[in-house]
């Protein structure tokens, strides 16, 4: 075997045996079909590769035509991986359209050696290509906990497209020039081993998704997507211990008037869509910085920031919300009675809670679809 065949060998080697653990990996995660897409891309580039070490005897017009189909596809896979890790729809028929209309200027540009530099200028392009898809999926979309592996893969992805934008001006495409085959098989190990470094970026995206989808299960309630009980006394308390000193924080007990009416009429379905929908409204409401938990059964409790002066208007707001969003869910009109109070520096959430909980039997007991402040 000629040192050209060996790089692409070692390189071929790499890819599948990448392709082969993200395909064990991708069995028992959440994100199973970036995981398959990516071994997918990996496994096809290795297949080409392979070609180009083995040849297979095929001819060389058969095996290069090949190898980079192939290459061509895996390419638009890893794009189609990146833009389903990213929450993105994946193009597929841009991207078919893509392959189709290279692989079909593959075929035309032949075998022979004049036409060297275009067949190579050809799968730069769809390599940069894919490179620059992804760095631009990455740079778009990466939400903020992931903000550290995506700029890790997009500093490894630039890196690896300018290697392959470079390697059409500083590979010589003269036939009868002796070194010509292994300066591209090296280029071609290269590009691999960056991109096994792609792959951990994106591996460490996809442990920060898996982490925060685990977080959001054992901190969100399945029903309506508020905080469970502990997770909104866990986060309502570190919020109130790093609040500024000057910025005062408001505690709200939500309740549904004749919650068990509705139960009883229309269905406990349709109370768990009255619930769902309300959360979506409150949530809506609230803003960045406030936080909505389910406190037990249809009582929640809401953790706000804003002007004192605006509470009695604050507490007006998110009852005709809440009311607008359960009534539009059902299909009748529902009402909802809110107790508040302000957090005062030093107390426990438990104390706050149980003042605004008063006012919520205040608004129970002076009739209901109300809200009271104390």
């Amino acid at each position: 075997m000629e040192q050209s065949e060996l790089l692409y060998f070692a390189s071929a080697l790499i890819l599948l045996t990448n392709a082969a653990t993200l395909s064990a990996l991708a069995t028992s995660s959440a994100l199973r079909t970036t995981l398959f897409l990516y071994a997918f891309g990996l496994a096809l580039s290795g297949l080409a590769f392979l070609l180009l070490a083995f040849q297979l005897r095929l001819g060389e017009f058969a095996t290069l035509t090949l190898s980079h189909s192939l290459l061509i596809c895996g390419l638009m896979s890893l794009v189609a991986a990146v833009f389903t890790l990213f929450e993105q729809p994946s193009h597929w028929r841009s991207l078919t359209l893509f392959c189709a209309v290279a692989i079909a200027v593959r075929i035309w540009l032949g075998d022979g050696a004049e036409r060297n530099a275009e067949r190579y200028t050809l799968i730069l392009a769809c390599l940069t290509l894919s490179m620059l898809s992804r760095i631009y999926i990455a740079l778009r979309h990466h939400r903020r906990s992931e903000r550290g592996p995506a700029l890790f893969m997009i500093g490894v992805l630039s890196v690896n497209a300018l290697i392959a934008t470079t390697n059409l001006v500083l590979t010589p495409f003269d036939p009868a020039r002796a070194d010509r085959a292994v300066l591209i098989g090296g280029n071609a190990l290269a590009m691999t081993l960056f991109s096994v470094l792609a792959l951990v970026a994106t591996m460490l995206v996809v442990n920060a998704r898996t982490h925060a989808r685990l977080r959001d299960l054992a901190d969100l309630d399945g029903l309506t997507g508020a905080y469970n009980r502990r997770a909104f006394f866990d986060y309502a308390n570190a919020q109130l211990r790093s609040r500024d000193a000057d910025r005062p924080a408001f505690v709200m007990m939500l309740d549904f008037d004749h919650f068990k009416q509705i139960n009883d009429l229309h269905g406990h379905l349709a109370g768990d869509h009255v619930l769902a929908a309300s959360v979506r409204g409150a949530l809506a409401l609230v803003g960045p910085d406030g936080l909505v938990g389910r406190h037990g059964g249809e009582e929640f409790a809401v953790l706000w920031f804003g002007d004192a002066a605006g509470l009695d208007a604050a507490c007006e707001r998110l009852r005709r919300a809440v009311g607008a969003a359960a009534t539009a869910a059902l299909g009748h009109p529902v009402t909802t009675s809110i107790g508040a109070t302000r957090h005062r520096k030093g107390e426990t959430l438990i104390d706050a809670i149980g003042r605004a909980d008063v006012a919520l039997y205040r608004a129970k007991a002076e009739g209901r679809d109300r809200s009271v402040v104390v």
